[in-house]
């Protein structure tokens, strides 16, 4: 019989890592009932073809699996699924407030994922050396299945590189992700309760038909807009309880 086992992370596809999450989830099941499904999750094998296999090699594909999936992996630009070449955004600090808003939304739970990475990665346009154009983005829709065979090598070096930034970002704009005073919780949990929707929203002025102009914003400008509203609310918060007209920033 013979088995095809994950020799390496790279060998892993992003489907199968999304299974396995849904599966480490579960509390029902035992420790050989869960282990025989991780291994249907990874290999090739049915469930019922599990059951044939000697209790060495059982013990062994459940060994490579792991070591597997504990590899570290680098930050890799650019992969083929199939024919195409998909490549990283080349530059974070020029993404949309669209793109960033279905980002932050997406990358919450693993089962949005391939919708994550779907934003992170487009179709290469053009490519000269290293250097590389991507497809404008619009909307997950087209690339959401294809995702889900990523190799989740490129899936964990870009997860990784994205939080990063993600960090640098709230680092950046405390006034919207760190409340600090007690005026400054006010202020951004208003933002945490309503979201980006609601800010997006009453950046087009009640204007729907602005909306799509509105997601094309640079997500820096975005950002400096809505810290400079959350600190004009937290002026309006020290007067409304009598409070000198200075703030504390």
């Amino acid at each position: 019989m013979k088995i095809t086992i994950p020799q390496s992370i790279a060998d892993i596809q992003l489907h199968q890592y999304q299974k396995y999450d849904v599966l480490l989830k579960r509390t029902d099941l035992n420790e050989e009932q869960f282990n025989k499904r991780k291994i249907e999750i990874f290999t090739d094998l049915q469930r019922s073809r599990v059951e044939l296999v000697s209790v060495k090699d059982y013990n062994e594909i459940l060994s490579l699996i792991d070591i597997a999936l504990n590899q570290t992996t680098e930050f890799i630009p650019t992969f083929f699924i199939k024919d195409v070449e998909f490549g990283f955004i080349p530059n974070l600090d020029k993404i949309t407030i669209g793109e960033y808003r279905d980002l932050s939304i997406y990358s919450k739970e693993v089962s949005d994922m391939n919708k994550l990475m779907s934003v992170l990665f487009r179709p290469i346009k053009n490519k000269k050396g290293d250097k590389y154009t991507i497809f404008e983005y619009n909307g997950t829709e087209e690339r959401v299945d294809v995702m889900k065979y990523m190799p989740m090598n490129v899936v964990s070096g870009a997860l990784v590189f994205f939080f990063e930034f993600s960090q640098r970002i709230n680092s950046l704009y405390p006034e919207i992700y760190d409340g600090g005073t007690s005026e400054g919780r006010v202020a951004s949990n208003h933002f945490e309760k309503w979201g980006w929707d609601a800010t997006i929203f009453e950046m087009c002025k009640g204007k729907v038909w602005k909306l799509n102009s509105v997601l094309k914003t640079n997500i820096h400008e975005f950002h400096l807009f809505l810290a400079h509203k959350i600190d004009a609310q937290k002026l309006k918060y020290k007067i409304s309880k009598g409070a000198t007209n200075t703030i504390e920033l």
